[in-house]
This record gives C-alpha cells, structure tokens and sequence, in this order.
C-alpha cells in the first residue's frame, strides 16, 4: 500500500464541485482518494479541479483522482495525481498514469460579418484558411486588432495600470474566469448530450462448495443444574392383630393351669392364644350349686388383621382338649369355659409406600434430560454462532445410597450440575471466508467477467471439530457481469443513432440510450456530451 492511509471517497454524477470539498473536509485521513466511475460535473471543470487541489494543499492533505481519460487530464492541469484504477491508486509507490492529451474541440476564427470597414491601428495578421464544413461544432467570434508590442510604450494604458495595481489585476482574472465559467454553463446547457445506460450481461457462477476454517472463538462456559422428583411405585402392607382380654371359667374342684399360648377361638374359625400363663382358682359350691372360678388373661389374634376385632362373647371355645377337660371337671359339664367381655380390636392392615428401582432410573434419566435440554438452548441462543457436535459427556444425577428402599416416602427428588463449556465459530466469519475462498477461486468467474458481490449468496453446512480447528462446509452462488469498459463505449458509439448504438453494445448487456434535446437523432461527436454509466439492474 501507499505510505499513507488512504481514504476512498466514491463520486456521484451530480456532485458538485462544493460537495466534494465537503466531503475532503469531512474526512480524517491525510490521504484521499476520489473515484469517479464516469464523468461527474466535480471533475468536468479543471477550474473545480484547480481549486479543489488548492483547498487540499491549504489543508496539507494528498489527493486523487481514479477517472476516465478526460478527467485524468484535466486533473493533471490541475496539479492532481490521476490513476486509471483504485488498486494502481493504492498500490505500493503509485505513480500517476500518464496523462492523457486533452482534447480541444477546433475553434474557427472569422471576422464579424458586420464589422464597419474601418482599418484599426495597425493591420492585423490575415487569419488562418477556415478548414472544415457547415457541420463542424464552431462559433464565429470577433479578432480585436493588435498592435505588435514594440510600437506600445512600455507600461502605457490599462497594463500600466494593472501592474501598478494588485488587486485590481486580481479583480481583473476573477471576472475573465467567471466570464469563461458562465460561457462554458451555457455551451453545455446548449450543445446536445445523450445518457447511455448499460445493463451488462450476467451469467450464473456456481453454485460451488468449500471447506472453509473460520477463526474458532470461546470457549463458552455455564452451569447448568436441574432437579426432578419421582413418587414411590412400591407398597409394602403390614398387617397388624386384633388383641383383647379373655376370661376362662374353672368349673373343677382344683386349681387349673392354663399355660401361655393356649388357644381360644370365636365359634372355632377366629383364634386367638393367651399371651401370658395364669392359674384359674377352683370352683366352689354355694349350697348344692357348683360356682366357678374365674381368670383373666391378655389374647392375640393368630392371624393378623381386620378379621380379629370380633365382638364382645364371640370368643366361647377353649380349643386345647387338656385345659378344656381340666376346666370342665366333670364330663358331662356343657357350661361356658371362656369369653371375652368386651370386642377384641387393632386388627388393621398399614400400606407402607416403598422407594423402588424404577423409580429413581426414571427420575435419573428425566434430570439427564433436563440437562441435555439447556445444553440445546445455550446452542440455539445466538443463531450467528455454529457449535461443532460434541459429546457432552457423563452427566452425573446426585443419588443417596439408601434411597432404593426407602418407606413412607410421599415424593423424593433428585440433581445435578453440569459443566457447559464448547467453542465455536461466527456464521459472519463462515460466510465471509466462503466468499474469499470464491474470489480466489480461478475457476469459478467465467473469462472475460467480474463477480458481482451483492449476488454472492452462501450457505452453510454443518461444522466439525479437529483439535482446536472447526471446519464448516460451505456452498457459495453468485453471478458475474460482462467487463465493460466504458471510455471504449463511448468513443464506440459517438455519432451513431439510437438504434445504432444499441447494436453496436448488444454484446455488452442491455442498452438504453438517452438523447437531450428531444430532436437529436444521433449520439454527440463531443465526447464531454456522452456521459456512458452501468446500471446494476
């Protein structure tokens, strides 16, 4: 590149002379370089150009022009750099591009027809032979006499005084300039222009695919928890024995015996055994009838459960023979041996909830879930980052070793924390590196085009990961316009019709042709009258 940084500031057809020095000024860099893609009115005046070189000495900035031939020119009468392209004009030690001849369109001189015949001071030299035709573009302006120097007293007359003052001889230059910018306004609001506009000729470019390796950013990092809670499927019953109080009858003549254990029924389906031993007393008689003896002992259901809480007196059979026949005393005694005074009750069955395996491998997998679900939504959150696919690894659920088991558990929950940490690549970045790797690809733009970057479309494929590499697949599309050089199509063109012209420049793309006034049939031979300019339609 050039020694210093450069500034690139593009012009428009229409800018005018002050707004491009708004803009010089507008800018920072000690270097600018003004681009006109065809003939604009800033660089169609080589006063504009004088005093725009002017204001950027004043400023200590240096300028340039990139432009066609004709402006190139006449910024090399204005003390301007001129270059052909915007690489030359940034290139490494950039030398003007030589600059081009100004072209003068011919000017006849023919005394005024009307002139009065009277001979001035000292004859004039004749003038040249007209040369040409009634169809050249000149004008008939009167020739003043003049008098050879050497017959005029030095400093005689209005050079005299000129020279005695400054500032009328600057007076004098300010008003011949503003004399010839009014004249020239007029001749280009006069002489006939024509607009060519060209549509260039497009074709298709790809599409192509790459591998492309943008710069790898990150790593991101998080923590990430989650906790879910399972409900017991298991269900232990406990069942639990109805219990009460018995009362044996001794109807014998001696003590009785009755050991711990002895069993007692409810019309013998129920039973029940005496939880302690006890010694029933004898019976006695009262005159000639025989009264027994009484015992009471605790008794417990055999069987666990509802069915023992029997009512009051279900209880009447002493189902051990031994200790009914002791009690009984006499064989053929058939009175009642036991009952139970008042209902035996606490039978129940209790259901106990039981922590099973299932049930923690189910809460497990839906905190693991969880984790993997806010792992896909720190990937998703930003849609200009791609993640290359990865393992995330165990995640690990905090389980208490005692868990599977556990009783009377309504719920139980279980977490855990996860460590986030991936890295990552821009989409930006990705397409920006598939269209370098277009614009370097040789093969891609047919010979003869340029690519147009505002048709340049990619998309992007899936990433891979390679050590500390991410490599995304990228396929790229574009179309490339016909390189169209628009001095040669104006000087192609100059003087031909409408018609003509578009034929001539088919080969180029589609063609519109403008011509001012609406009576021009042809195309100006003056090329400062044929402005040729792309459309990007």
């Amino acid at each position: 590149m050039v020694d210093q940084p450069s500034e690139i500031i593009y012009l428009e057809p229409d800018d005018e002379i002050t707004a491009v020095v708004r803009r010089l000024r507008e800018s920072t860099a000690p270097r600018v370089v003004l681009v006109s893609s065809g003939r604009t009115k800033a660089t169609s005046s080589a006063v504009a150009l004088r005093l725009l070189a002017q204001i950027a000495r004043d400023e200590g900035r240096a300028i340039a022009l990139v432009a066609e031939p004709s402006a190139r020119a006449l910024a090399g009468e204005a003390g301007i750099d001129a270059f052909s392209s915007v690489a030359e004009a940034e290139a490494d030690g950039a030398a003007p591009a030589p600059t081009p001849a100004p072209r003068r369109a011919s000017i006849r001189v023919v005394r005024q027809a009307d002139a009065p015949a009277v001979a001035p001071p000292l004859a004039a030299p004749a003038p040249p032979p007209a040369v040409g035709g009634p169809g050249d573009e000149t004008r008939a302006v009167p020739v003043v006499g003049t008098e050879p120097a050497s017959t005029r007293p030095a400093g005689s007359g209005w050079l005299r005084r000129l020279r005695g003052r400054p500032s009328l001889r600057r007076g004098v230059l300010v008003a011949l300039l503003a004399v010839l910018l009014v004249g020239a306004a007029a001749l280009a609001a006069i002489l006939p222009a024509a607009t060519i506009t060209i549509t260039p000729a497009t074709a298709a470019v790809g599409p192509r695919t790459y591998t492309v390796e943008p710069e790898v950013e990150g790593p991101e990092t998080a923590t990430l928890t989650a906790t879910e809670s399972g409900t017991p499927s298991g269900d232990r019953v406990e069942e639990i024995a109805a219990s009460g109080t018995v009362t044996f009858y001794n109807w014998n003549t001696v003590d009785v015996s009755v050991p711990a254990g002895t069993i007692v029924s409810a019309g013998g389906d129920i039973t029940f055994s005496t939880q302690e031993g006890l010694t029933v007393p004898h019976g006695d008689f009262s005159g000639s009838q025989l009264v027994s003896g009484e015992g009471s002992v605790a008794v417990k259901a055999e069987k666990p459960g509802p069915s023992g809480n029997v009512a009051a007196s279900s209880i009447d059979t002493v189902e051990s023979r031994v200790v009914a026949a002791f009690l009984r005393g006499f064989p053929s005694l058939s009175l009642r041996l036991v009952t139970n005074d008042a209902a035996m009750s606490g039978g129940d069955e209790v259901h106990h909830t039981v922590v099973q395996q299932e049930d923690v491998v189910a809460v497990v997998a839906a905190v693991q879930g969880d984790i993997q679900t806010e792992i896909a939504a720190r990937l998703a959150q930003d849609p200009d980052r791609i993640y290359p696919p990865a393992d995330p690894g165990e995640i690990v659920v905090d389980v208490p070793g005692d868990l599977v088991g556990t009783e009377d558990l309504d719920r139980f929950e279980l977490s855990a924390s996860y460590q986030f940490s991936r890295v990552y690549v821009t989409r930006a970045a990705a397409e920006s590196a598939a269209q370098r790797a277009l614009q370097a690809d040789s093969g891609a733009v047919p010979s003869g085009q340029t690519l147009l970057p505002d048709s340049v479309s990619v998309t992007l494929g899936d990433a891979q990961q390679s050590g500390d590499t991410i490599s995304v697949a990228a396929t790229v599309s574009a179309r490339s316009a016909a390189q169209v050089d628009l001095d040669a199509a104006r000087q192609a063109v100059m003087g031909m019709t409408r018609e003509e012209a578009q034929s001539a420049l088919r080969g180029l793309g589609s063609v519109q042709v403008d011509l001012w006034p609406g009576w021009v049939d042809r195309i100006p031979r003056l090329d400062w009258r044929v402005r040729v300019e792309l459309s990007g339609g």
